[in-house]
């Protein structure tokens, strides 16, 4: 796996509506920080999270945390699984 920069690491990310899209959205959020996004209403803000969080399908990009790799276009069974491992982790790295 590739050293991250980051704790979260948005590359080129696409989601597509058809009368909305965000198109080739790139973001760094440094370990350990807490980020806000700020945009006037209808900017993205929310599908931007949404995707993130797999509640949306993105068409392209990724999506890299500090253990791994959301893939974009899989299956919702993939998405819970890979949530529940990545939740298991944070835990265990707590204890």
């Amino acid at each position: 796996m590739e050293e991250l920069l980051y704790g979260l690491d948005i590359q080129g990310l696409a989601v597509d509506f058809g009368n909305f899209k965000l198109d080739n959205i790139t973001l760094g959020v440094p370990r350990g920080c807490i980020t806000g996004l700020i945009g006037r209403n209808g900017a993205g803000k929310t599908t931007l999270i949404k995707t993130i969080m797999r509640l949306n399908d993105a068409c392209a990009g990724r999506i890299l945390y500090e253990n791994g790799e959301f893939r974009v276009g899989c299956d919702a069974e993939e998405v819970y699984a890979e949530a529940e491992k990545y939740t298991k982790e944070l835990i265990e790295n707590e204890a």
